[in-house]
């Protein structure tokens, strides 16, 4: 039988503190402090809404949300390619290259040129397998350049998303249903801002969220392909649900790490094609200072141990990542 390979990008084939959606909003915020609240009550809501309307809603918007964020203040198309290409210098820090023969997919939420840019510098050659945030082929959308199609409408964005968090913490509250977006974004007078924000933040056009990752796993099943799932987060849990073999890496969150056939601590990223040979290989495997595979049986058995264990891994990679970061600081800003 045919294998593919489908990894979520962030934390899976790159180290989990590089979240670019996160990082453009650390920096971001150093000039406009109110855009960290606004980036966490989204998040907050974006995950709220999965769990109340699961078959209705993807998790995994929130770097759109960043991106119409970025067009409100002012913020464009040059300054996002600026900083993919400073975390592409960090990622190069880790060395990782994927050196395997089983066809490779990545179905990441994060904005497309971040992605093609991190793709090529693993060797993923054939971009036709990469699903992201403006880029979704197996939907045959293109949506691209979105932050340039907003930031026309900047003077208006700033008043937009200012009430739109409100609308949002009341949601969240539960002062108010979950309709209320949907009615405020019809109400905006600016037609093609108006069919923007439709598309972006319901009907979800440009995201590949969770859902995107199930449909993606269900096609490849459908044309014969074996598929092994790699994830870390809450947007991987319904990929993990319909792959034939889920496997966590350094996961903080709790459902996904119980739904995983394998969990991965990982410390050296630079290894990770070592990972994926030891896994389809189903052997269960431990290097020191490498990483550490636990089969689903260990899983359930050491499960709170385990899952320290990712946190604490995570915890010590993130904090790599952001000293690396700041030597390129004054480059970001």
């Amino acid at each position: 039988m045919k294998i593919a390979l489908v990894f979520d990008l962030e934390g899976t084939l790159i180290p989990n503190g590089i979240d670019f959606a996160k990082i453009l909003i650390e920096i971001v915020s150093k000039y406009y402090p109110e855009t960290r609240y606004y980036f966490e009550i989204f998040d907050k809501y974006d995950d709220y809404k999965w769990i109340v309307e699961f078959n209705k809603y993807q998790t995994g918007t929130t770097p759109l949300f960043v991106l119409i964020l970025l067009a409100g203040y002012g913020y464009n198309e040059k300054f996002i390619e600026n900083i993919c290409n400073i975390l592409g210098k960090v990622i190069e820090i880790f060395n990782i290259r994927l050196s395997i023969d089983y066809d490779i997919y990545v179905a990441s939420s994060a904005y497309y040129k971040f992605v093609h840019n991190v793709c090529k510098l693993l060797n993923i050659e054939d971009l036709s397998r990469v699903n992201c945030l403006g880029y979704i082929p197996f939907k045959n959308i293109y949506e691209q350049d979105i932050v340039s199609k907003l930031y026309r409408f900047r003077n208006y964005l700033l008043s937009i998303i200012e009430h739109y968090v409100h609308i949002l913490e009341k949601i969240l509250s539960k002062r108010s249903n979950l309709q209320l977006p949907n009615q405020f974004l019809k109400s905006i007078r600016i037609s093609e801002l108006k069919k923007l924000l439709q598309n972006y933040l319901i009907n979800q056009i440009p995201v590949c969220g969770s859902k995107c990752k199930k449909e993606l796993i269900q096609l490849l099943k459908n044309c014969g392909y074996k598929v092994y799932y790699f994830g870390d987060s809450i947007v991987d849990y319904e990929a993990f649900q319909v792959a034939d073999v889920s496997i966590s890496i350094n996961t903080n969150y709790k459902p996904l790490l119980k739904a995983s056939i394998y969990n991965v601590v990982l410390k050296d990223f630079s290894k990770i094609s070592k990972v994926i040979e030891c896994i389809v290989n189903n052997l269960c495997t431990y290097y020191e200072n490498d990483f550490h595979i636990f089969k689903r049986n260990e899983i359930l058995e050491k499960f709170d141990e385990i899952f320290n264990l990712n946190l604490k891994t995570r915890k010590l990679i993130g904090s790599k990542v952001m000293n690396l970061l700041s030597n390129y600081f004054n480059d970001l800003v």
